[in-house]
């Protein structure tokens, strides 16, 4: 659209120039269009050789440099890693400056997927685990729908639970037998007398021994230390 307005604009200015020139607006425009283009790429190459070097040596010398660079920033900020994977200072800083050119970019580029492996795994956990008004909520959602269920009458699925129930415990019932609680009783009754039991086969036992230490309070043997 530029293109075509250019080419109307000149149009009306060589129909208003009492000397127009010789060639017609189309070349003119498909002139202006080429020393556009020329002057853009010229702008371009040298940005590059700015930024990047004219030569392969400056340009390998420039990359190593920024390279070594993001290193120093990782030092010195690290970023939060995942627990599996290994820790920025395991190797000093002296050690990672001497290294080539393509190890030090291959490392540059795991730090930074770490980095979002770590993110991603944060926001999977965060997805997961919900925050405590959450679980409370849910938890009073549960129990206004219990208590509004035995408020209830009686309905199809409500038997229909009961009637599982009771199944299930006569089905406990034939494979373990029953659990009463009389056995326990009679267990707690029998351990009960024979502790009676033992407290009075041991009571004359205990008399003596009492009657023993009373005597030897009131006449105490003389006692013979070697010398």
């Amino acid at each position: 659209m530029g293109s075509a307005m250019w080419k109307l604009i000149q149009d009306l200015i060589d129909t208003n120039n009492p000397k127009p020139p010789r060639r017609s607006s189309t070349a003119w425009m498909n002139a202006a269009m080429h020393q556009l283009l020329k002057f853009s790429l010229r702008c371009w190459k040298y940005r590059n050789s700015c930024v990047h070097g004219s030569t392969r040596h400056e340009q390998r010398r420039i990359a190593l440099q920024k390279v070594r660079e993001q290193i120093k920033s990782i030092y010195t900020d690290p970023p939060t890693l995942a627990p599996q994977f290994p820790s920025i200072h395991a190797i000093p800083l002296e050690h990672r400056m001497k290294l080539s050119l393509q190890m030090a970019e291959q490392w540059v580029s795991l730090i930074a997927h770490q980095v979002r492996v770590t993110q991603h795994n944060f926001k999977i956990l965060l997805s997961r685990h919900k925050t405590m008004d959450v679980h409370l909520r849910t938890m009073r959602y549960e129990a206004r729908n219990q208590a509004k269920e035995r408020r209830q009458p009686e309905t199809p699925r409500k038997a229909c639970r009961r009637v599982i129930q009771e199944a299930n415990v006569r089905m406990r019932e034939k494979l373990y037998g029953k659990k009463t609680r009389v056995a326990k009783h009679k267990m707690t009754t029998t351990r009960k007398r024979r502790r009676s039991t033992q407290k009075t086969t041991n009571a004359p036992l205990l008399a003596q021994a009492q009657s023993r230490r009373i005597e030897e309070m009131l006449h105490p043997t003389e006692r013979h230390h070697l010398p």
